[in-house]
């Protein structure tokens, strides 16, 4: 796979992927009036008999082979976001954003607005609802957009609203989508940061973490739930403790295949994956067993890692370490400061008292 511009901050990249010749595009190649297709497209109103969602969508190409447009309403209908969006429909009464379609009516964004709507319109039409009149949603607004309106501007219009805007996809179709402006539009990465208002590094990260999301989807074919695991690979890439291990590619390797073993419960134990590689004991149980295993080895050490109570005993105690001379000075002048330390005190001594009793009750002895 050739450099693709990130030794600088994570030397680990020889990830399997086609050979891509890059192509950066000037800022000035982007023209205003092709900026201005969309904003100012025609505003018409369209059956939605005649509309058709987009089987190209970014949200479901990573499924097997091309999902049919009926497949796509039927992913869309299941989600509980499609029925949360019926309900505010039916609350405001209209559809207040147009969907945006090309000329042949293809649904470029507002797919799931488009479900919605036909959900509601057959609801109305078995008498489900009652408020609406017949034919309440039969049309909807649309902005259609001319021919000459180029792939690379609506892929970048679909960024504005889903990668940075106000509805955000999920992680993994962010980064699909910022892979896709990069290699299929050969947006260098200063003009996808400027486009997108986001760094420069963390646009890098988006295109790294998806490419090792592709390599583990090709070497573990089995698994069918690939793309949700782009949430460890994130997690992998955000931790700064584990710079070191995700630098080194057999590592990477077996990173990927304790995810596909299932030794992680989810993507939140790779938060604590550092403790359990510099532990040479519960790092042996992990790769014996699983995450879980190892985690019940070191909080036998250290209580703080699973339970929040211990957590915040530990956090009082740094508090009272870090007492400074004017602090200790100025309690000592407080009554209200000195009586919170002595109830700190009685509760801890209480609780040491009842543990020593349970302990006696039952023959053991006192650490």
């Amino acid at each position: 796979m050739p450099d693709i511009g990130l030794d600088h901050i994570y030397t680990v990249h020889n990830i399997k992927c086609e050979p891509f010749k890059y192509v950066k595009i000037p800022t000035t190649s982007m023209k205003r009036d092709q900026s201005q297709l969309i904003p100012e497209a025609d505003l018409v109103d369209v059956s939605i008999d005649k509309l058709v969602l987009d089987s190209s969508n970014v949200r479901f190409k990573h499924l097997s082979g091309r999902p049919s447009v009926k497949k796509i309403e039927e992913i869309i209908r299941n989600e509980s976001d499609t029925r949360d969006l019926c309900e505010q429909i039916i609350t405001a009464g209209v559809v207040y954003e147009p969907l945006v379609i090309d000329h042949d009516y293809v649904v470029l964004e507002g797919n799931r607005r488009l479900v919605a709507i036909r959900i509601l319109k057959n609801e109305i039409e078995d008498g489900k609802i009652d408020d609406f009149p017949m034919g309440k949603f039969d049309t909807v607004k649309c902005r259609k957009l001319p021919k000459d309106v180029t792939p690379q501007t609506t892929d970048l219009y679909l960024a504005s609203i889903h990668v940075r805007g106000k509805k955000p996809w999920k992680l993994f179709n962010r980064a699909k989508h910022i892979y896709r402006l990069n290699r299929a539009h050969g947006m260098s990465y200063d003009l996808l940061a400027s486009h997108l208002g986001m760094g420069k590094v963390t646009i890098q990260r988006s295109i790294l973490i998806y490419k090792l999301v592709l390599d583990y989807s090709r070497r573990f074919p089995d698994d069918s739930e690939w793309f949700h695991k782009y949430t460890y690979y994130e997690e992998l890439f955000k931790r700064k403790d584990l710079t070191e291990f995700r630098n080194d590619q057999s590592n990477l390797d077996n990173f990927s295949k304790w995810i596909h073993d299932e030794k992680f419960h989810d993507h939140r134990d790779v938060r604590k994956l550092y403790k359990v590689l510099n532990d040479k004991h519960a790092f042996n149980e992990f790769k014996q067993h699983n995450f879980a295993s190892a985690l019940k080895i070191l909080e036998s050490e250290d209580p703080t890692l699973s339970n929040r109570n211990f957590k915040k005993i530990l956090d009082s105690l740094d508090v009272l370490k870090s007492f400074s001379r004017e602090e200790l000075s100025d309690t000592k002048q407080n009554p209200a400061k000195m009586r919170l330390l002595y109830q700190l005190e009685a509760e801890a001594k209480s609780i040491i008292a009842e543990l020593d009793a349970l302990k006696q009750s039952k023959g053991e002895n006192n650490p």
